[in-house]
């Protein structure tokens, strides 16, 4: 059986159609979140939500034709009986991985029946081949899209970068010029600040890496460096991070260390609180600070945030933040079975 990729499952309804024959016909395959409607006869509209009260989605789940008549008596109502209400009959066949779903103004006959179910057993090989390229498919346009938001993210993060440099490289070069017209003294004064903060921009542009120390210690040395700012830090359940798979704790850091460069350059807070939990497969990340607010410091979520958020929706996760003034929560969540 010969069907173009693009018509298919409209394809195999005019063919199904065809050994009633039958006047309407919905043709239903599985995917990964259940049962989706592939094709309809031009008639139906609208059609039915495949859901506990669908007669395709028993017909399904039971692995039984399912035939109903105007004359059936029966106290439960599917969504199909209003569907082919202006039809006689209708039937519900399952075949592999999918469904089809037949409508007829006449009544439909036993021979009618047995024709449909042998040529749905029929089509085993070709269903799991068709489903095969739907999956395949799938998976491609999801490789794109992810490869997509990488790169986006990665320009986001370049600009961020040339435009943190700028800034502030900008305002100690001009400090540069005024101390060499006052004398070298202030020269020297100036180019050592310079040398001194361009050291720490290039680590700050190192990419996080928690090394040879667990979590829980290096979340207490980033604490040490607020204490240093004035800024009060509590460790929640510090214990329990030594747990967590090593991705998930190098990708935990990287979120508490951008999320506190944000409360040190604009939160104006004075405490901070990390809190990690664990349950069932999710890992629960929480910042709170009591600072201003994002809404009150300009949006401080900032492109390093948005980095880290494009990289939690590539592994499943994600992140949000929930702000008002003196109190700021920004919470990653993050998938780690086992």
């Amino acid at each position: 059986m010969r069907l173009s990729k693009r018509n298919r499952f409209t394809g195999l309804g005019s063919i199904f159609a065809r050994l009633g024959p039958f006047d309407a016909w919905i043709v239903a395959m599985l995917e990964d979140d259940g049962l989706r409607a592939a094709a309809a006869s031009a008639a139906l509209a609208p059609l039915p939500p495949l859901d506990n009260d669908s007669a395709i989605a028993d017909s399904f789940r039971l692995n039984s034709t399912i035939h109903r008549t105007a004359n059936t008596s029966s106290a439960r109502l599917y969504h199909e009986d209003r569907v082919f209400a202006r039809f006689s009959s209708y039937l519900c066949v399952p075949f592999e991985s999918g469904v089809v779903a037949l409508a007829a103004r006449d009544e439909i006959g036993p021979a009618a029946v047995a024709r449909v179910e042998a040529f749905a057993s029929r089509l085993v090989p070709v269903a799991r081949s068709w489903i095969a390229e739907a999956r395949a498919d799938r998976l491609d346009r999801l490789v794109r899209n992810l490869g997509l938001r990488l790169f986006g993210a990665i320009d986001a993060e370049r600009a961020r970068i040339a435009r943190d440099l700028h800034d502030h490289q900008a305002q100690l070069l001009a400090a540069a010029r005024i101390g060499i017209e006052a004398g070298p003294d202030e020269a020297r004064a100036v180019f050592k600040q310079l040398e001194s903060e361009l050291r720490l921009r290039v680590r700050e542009l190192r990419p996080a890496t928690l090394g040879r120390s667990t979590l829980g210690h290096a979340l207490r040395y980033e604490l040490q460096r607020l204490a240093g700012g004035g800024i009060k830090g509590r460790l929640v359940n510090a214990e329990r991070m030594s747990a967590l798979t090593r991705p998930v704790q190098q990708l935990c850091y990287q979120v508490v260390r951008e999320a506190l460069s944000n409360v040190l350059r604009h939160a104006d807070a004075t405490t901070v609180e990390i809190s990690v939990e664990k349950r069932g497969g999710q890992v629960r990340l929480c910042i709170a600070d009591n600072g201003k607010g994002m809404s009150e410091s300009g949006g401080r979520a900032g492109m390093g945030l948005g980095g880290l958020g494009e990289r939690l929706d590539l592994m499943g996760g994600k992140l949000r933040i929930d702000s008002q003034a003196g109190l700021t929560r920004l919470i990653a969540e993050i998938p780690e079975p086992g």
